[in-house]
């Protein structure tokens, strides 16, 4: 099991923030709930989620992004996934959350090691 603590960069944006996570998201999701809720109380008009760097996701860390999808259109913003491993967007498909998230084609990437990921210099 992965065991590096995932964390998220938080960058402004003009139409609000965009957030990049970094690791996998597992059980120890305190401190990223913390770095979230900030993002929610500011309530942008948009959010911009980057789950590039993301290798696994738990249940939890699927738990924390739809209260903080939920946070942020409960203000009346809108949160969009721009960028996601091919393998995590099937996990969202499977879950049933890829229209609670909007998700464009164009958002998912490769998987890397696959001859396609290589190709597009995924790695």
């Amino acid at each position: 099991m992965d065991m590096r603590v995932a964390r998220v960069v938080i960058e402004s944006i003009d139409s609000g923030f965009k957030t990049v996570f970094k690791g996998s998201i597992h059980t120890d999701i305190a401190g990223l709930d913390r770095e979230l809720k900030r993002v929610v109380i500011a309530k942008p008009r948009h959010v911009e989620i980057d789950l590039a760097e993301v290798a696994t996701i738990s249940s939890m860390g699927l738990g924390l992004l739809v209260s903080f999808r939920n946070g942020i259109v409960g203000s009346g913003g809108t949160v969009k996934i721009v960028k996601v491993q091919k393998f995590m967007h099937s996990m969202f498909r499977f879950a049933r959350l890829e229209e609670m998230f909007q998700i464009d084609s164009s958002a998912v990437l490769a998987t890397p090691g696959t001859p396609r990921a290589k190709k597009l210099g995924v790695r």
